[in-house]
């Protein structure tokens, strides 16, 4: 997956409507570790520079420093908000999805009983009006994903999926539990994977943090010391033991002066929604 300056390219998280199944930050720890360590040595002073074609050519490193967190942190800010819906919507759904479940294998088992409708209950007031809203829907339905209005969009199509089980609960008289209605915030995350899919692709060949975004670092050191930053935030969460990582007491004070801006990222970290060894900067380890 790729990132860009100002939001989140997640082509395939954001189609799936399954929480995202991507690896963790913590998946490339082996690769990490030795990153750290080199990272240590370099800032100790205690590694000869390896040996490069160009002698003027200054050695990469992947220290973290208050000037590259700063650049990090500014690319990254805008995805803290979909990672958070994200982390919102996961709160959320096993409680949905069990309720919805119930409700709707029991009205399941009820149809597939006498398989024959009620029809004195179809004919009853409730029914009616359960029906002639669930036929006003439709073309709110449609009007709302034509203009792109997406929030109202996914909320519609939940509705009337809800209204459908409710007459097919009527149909065959039951004492099923209530069919639920999504949580707003797994409707907030719907509406952001359907805008995402508006927004124009590219390669996922191509590096989507520019260069000026960079401040000085190479793709390479940008992916890397985000890496780095990202092991050090899961480590003060607890998600990670503090023996995934090894930093320098400078890069703990770099770090710990922006671990309010760093917690933000948690979820983003966290739950996996980056797939960060894809990144064009750093799938080439």
């Amino acid at each position: 997956m790729r990132t860009h300056a100002t939001t989140c390219s997640c082509a395939a998280v954001l189609l799936a409507l399954s929480m995202a199944s991507a690896a963790p930050a913590a998946a490339q720890l082996g690769k990490l570790k030795k990153i750290g360590a080199d990272a240590i040595k370099d800032a100790a002073g205690g590694k000869k520079p390896e040996p490069v074609k160009d002698p003027t050519a200054a050695r990469v490193d992947y220290v973290i420093t208050e000037a590259r967190l700063a650049s990090i942190i500014a690319v990254l800010t805008p995805l803290a908000v979909s990672a958070q819906k994200e982390a919102d919507a996961r709160a959320v759904s096993a409680g949905y999805e069990a309720g919805f479940k119930a409700a709707t294998d029991c009205i399941n088992k009820a149809a597939s009983g006498s398989g024959v409708p009620d029809m004195e209950a179809m004919q009853s007031p409730r029914y009616q009006a359960i029906a002639t809203k669930a036929k006003s829907v439709a073309p709110r339905l449609s009007a709302a994903q034509s203009a792109k209005r997406y929030r109202e969009y996914v909320a519609l199509a939940d509705t009337s999926i809800v209204l459908q089980m409710q007459t097919a609960s009527l149909m065959f008289k039951n004492s099923c539990p209530a069919v639920p209605y999504k949580p707003a915030a797994i409707l907030a995350l719907e509406a952001a994977r359907w805008e995402t899919m508006d927004q124009p692709s590219e390669s996922s060949d191509e590096l989507s943090v520019p260069a000026d975004a960079r401040g000085g670092m190479t793709t390479g050191q940008f992916g890397r010391i985000r890496e780095r930053m990202a092991l050090w935030t899961l480590i003060q969460a607890g998600t990670l033991p503090p023996t995934s990582e090894k930093f320098t007491d400078a890069e703990n004070t770099a770090l710990t002066a922006r671990a309010a801006d760093l917690k933000k990222f948690g979820p983003l970290f966290k739950a996996g929604t980056m797939q960060w060894v894809s990144w064009g900067d750093i799938k080439s380890w």
